[in-house]
């Protein structure tokens, strides 16, 4: 849907390195017709500075593709004070909003989940990306939240294993990242538990309408007044899998 579009205006709210921007970017550079300009605006929960030095790498990758570019760091310290003028819209772009394992960190905060959903809704892209995790990990019972993470991570170390030995750095590097996120599951509870992965079996989880972002009938009455493009959770959506369990 943006092979044609003049104006195109990315939010991400989780950037990270920002280098899964550059194929698209490069797509852009190559297509047949010449784009405006492409704009990214990025979210900063966790300061400005690294979202800065990410800009400044794509912007200096656009340069390199002759790609007309605009970098937005926006800098909140919780999104209940996102609001919809941060992110600067006007009626000629093609918006899209990015959330990539971000929702998941507002499940024990729901007020600044649902300020998030309702700006989203005003702001109406046309197209809303939505990564999350497939995994139920928010049992009441340390038993049951146990087993759920035991046999997710093992998924993920099993294929670590394949492509790293445990005695070179980046398996240290990555078994030091993964512990972070086994002791959030399985040892935190209430609101120190940050992350929560959650297929939507939680009543909770629905009233605050996660889920709704996967589903296509509810997507589109939430950010209605355009064709949206959803794809639905069960049926077209690209879980990948190891053994069966979900990664």
């Amino acid at each position: 849907m943006l092979d044609q579009q003049g104006k195109i205006h990315l939010i991400d709210l989780e950037i990270w390195s920002g280098v899964q921007w550059t194929a698209l970017m490069q797509a852009l550079a190559d297509r047949q017709r010449r784009l405006d300009r492409l704009k990214i605006t990025v979210v900063g929960l966790r300061g400005i500075q690294m979202i800065e030095e990410t800009g400044k790498r794509l912007e200096t990758f656009a340069k390199s593709m002759n790609l007309p570019f605009m970098f937005k760091p926006v800098e909140v310290s919780c999104m209940s004070e996102i609001k919809e003028e941060l992110f600067e819209t006007a009626a000629d772009e093609t918006v899209v909003v990015i959330a990539h394992m971000i929702l998941r960190t507002m499940l024990s905060r729901p007020a600044c989940l649902q300020n998030l959903m309702g700006v989203i809704k005003i702001i109406n892209p046309s197209l809303m990306i939505v990564g999350e995790v497939e995994a139920n990990h928010i049992s009441p019972t340390f038993v049951n939240r146990f087993n759920e993470a035991l046999f997710f991570y093992g998924a993920y170390f099993d294929r670590i294993e394949t492509c790293l030995e445990q005695s070179t750095e980046h398996g240290t590097i990555t078994e030091a990242i993964f512990s972070e996120g086994i002791e959030n599951m399985v040892a935190r509870e209430g609101t120190d538990r940050g992350a929560r992965n959650d297929l939507g079996s939680h009543p909770s989880t629905k009233l605050m309408a996660v889920h709704v972002l996967l589903k296509r009938t509810v997507i589109a009455s939430l950010l209605g007044g355009k064709e949206h493009h959803c794809v639905p959770f069960q049926l077209g959506s690209f879980p990948e899998r190891d053994h069966g369990d979900p990664l």
